[in-house]
C-alpha cells in the first residue's frame, strides 16, 4: 500500500491547502495542545481544534488525526479529557501524543481513538518499539535512526512506522521559557542563534507556552533517497513545514507526492530553492552514499564524517566493518588533500553514548573532535 504523505495544518485554509498540495493525511494542530506551534495559543480553549474537526467533514477521503503532544502535568488531564471528548464526537479517531503517562490514559478512558505515539526522540530501539506497541497503534521513527537501523526494527517488531522524511531536528528542548521570561512575554517568539566560529550557520529558535526549543541549522530532506524511502513500506511520509511559507510547504508536498505517484528519485533543487535552511539527508544514509568520498591514498577508508561539533566530537558512517583500533586513526581531508592524525588511539562510542567495540557497515560511530574535521572527511586506518 502507498504511503500516506502527511502534513500539518493549525487553520481551515492550511487544511486546503496541504491536500491540493497532495498531502493525503493532514494533521490538525492547536497550539493549545501542540508542543511545537508557531501560533499563538490560548490554553484555556480550544477553538483551533474546533474549527479544524468540523472542516476535515468537508474531506472524506482525507485522513486525519490530533496533534496532542504537548507534555501533560499531574492539574493537565482535565485539559485532555477535552480533547477526547471532542475527538470522539468528530470523526476523526487518530491521536498524536508524546507524552507516555497521556497515551496510556487514552488507551484506558477512550479505547475508540486509536494512538500514534512520536516521542521525538528516545525510542530508538526495538526493544522500546515493542513495548509501546502494545498500546500505540502506529509509531514515529526517530530522526536519528538510520536506514539500516529502520530495518533492523522493522523486523523485530511488526507495527505501522511514520518517517519524518522532511523537517526540522530538534536539537534542545527545555520546559521552561528562556527568550519568554526575558522578554516578558506570553507570545510566540521566533529568532536564530547564529553560530560565530561558521559564519552562515544559524539555528532556528522557537519560544512558545510550551517551552523552549532550538534546531540544527540544516533541515532533513529525503528526496534525494525517496527510492531507499520507498523501500522501507512504511505507513506514512511526514512532511513538516511549521513555521515555514504556504509556498515552501507545497513545494516540498508536491515534489513528495511527485516521488510517491511515479515511485521515483526526488528532485531537491526546486525544494531547496524556497527553502531558508541548508536541506541534507542528516542521519538517514545507506551504503551508496560514500561513492562521492575522496579516496585515501593508503590505508583502508572505514567510514565518512557526516556531522562535526566543533570542540566535542564527530560523527562517522562506516562503509567497512569497525573492530575497534590497532593504532592511531587518521582524517582524510578532502579539501585539503591531506590527512590529519589522532595523537592516541581514541575512544569511540554510539550515537546513544555507550562505549562501542564492534559496528557494522551503515552503523554510525561518535569520535572525538580533532581539529580539521569536516564532513566529507574519511576515517582511515
Amino acid at each position: 500500500m502507498k504511503p500516506e504523505l502527511i502534513t500539518f495544518a493549525g487553520s481551515v485554509d492550511g487544511i486546503h491547502t496541504a491536500i491540493q498540495a497532495g498531502a493525503t493525511h493532514i494533521i490538525l494542530d492547536d497550539p493549545a495542545i501542540s508542543c511545537r506551534s508557531y501560533q499563538d495559543p490560548d490554553l484555556r480553549r480550544l477553538d483551533t481544534l474546533d474549527q479544524l474537526l468540523h472542516a476535515t467533514k468537508q474531506y472524506p477521503g482525507c485522513q486525519f488525526s490530533v496533534n496532542c503532544d504537548k507534555l501533560f502535568h499531574t492539574h493537565e488531564f482535565a485539559l485532555l479529557d477535552q480533547v477526547i471528548g471532542r475527538i470522539l464526537d468528530s470523526p476523526v479517531r487518530w491521536m498524536r501524543v508524546q507524552d507516555i503517562g497521556a497515551m496510556a490514559y487514552i488507551a484506558e478512558h477512550a479505547p475508540a481513538i486509536r494512538i500514534i505515539l512520536n516521542t521525538e526522540m528516545g525510542n530508538a530501539n526495538a526493544q522500546s518499539m515493542a513495548a509501546f506497541a502494545q498500546t500505540a497503534h502506529r509509531q514515529v521513527l526517530g530522526n536519528e535512526l538510520p536506514v539500516s537501523a529502520i530495518k533492523t526494527i522493522q523486523k523485530s517488531v511488526d507495527t505501522q512506522y511514520e518517517l519524518m522524511v522532511h523537517g526540522p531536528i530538534l536539537l534542545q528542548y527545555s520546559y521552561r521559557r528562556y527568550l519568554g521570561s526575558l522578554m516578558e512575554t506570553e507570545r510566540v517568539i521566533q529568532g536564530s542563534i547564529d553560530d560565530t566560529d561558521y559564519p552562515g550557520r544559524h539555528f532556528p529558535v522557537l519560544d512558545n507556552p510550551h517551552g523552549h526549543f532550538m534546531f540544527f541549522y540544516m533541515d532533513r530532506c529525503l528526496l534525494g533517497y525517496s527510492s531507499v524511502v520507498l523501500g522501507l513500506n512504511l505507513s506514512g511520509w511526514i512532511v513538516d513545514g511549521r513555521g515555514q511559507s504556504d509556498t515552501y510547504l507545497t513545494t516540498a508536498l508536491s515534489a513528495y507526492r511527485h516521488c510517491l505517484d511515479s515511485y521515483s528519485t526526488g528532485d531537491i533543487a526546486p525544494v531547496q530553492a524556497v527553502s531558508p535552511r541548508p536541506l541534507k539527508p542528516m542521519f538517514f544514509l545507506v551504503n551508496n552514499t560514500e561513492q562521492d568520498r575522496e579516496p585515501a591514498r593508503d590505508g583502508t577508508v572505514l567510514g565518512t564524517v557526516i556531522d562535526v561539533i566543533k570542540g566535542d566530537c564527530i560523527h562517522v558512517s562506516l562503509c567497512e566493518p569497525f573492530r575497534g583500533f590497532q593504532d592511531p586513526p587518521r582524517l582524510g581531508l578532502p579539501q585539503h588533500d591531506r590527512y590529519q592524525h589522532y595523537a592516541s588511539i581514541p575512544p569511540v562510542h554510539t550515537l546513544t553514548g555507550e562505549p562501542c567495540t564492534t559496528a557494522e557497515p551503515g552503523d554510525i560511530i561518535q569520535l572525538p573532535w580533532i581539529k580539521g574535521a569536516s564532513p566529507k572527511a574519511v576515517l582511515v586506518v
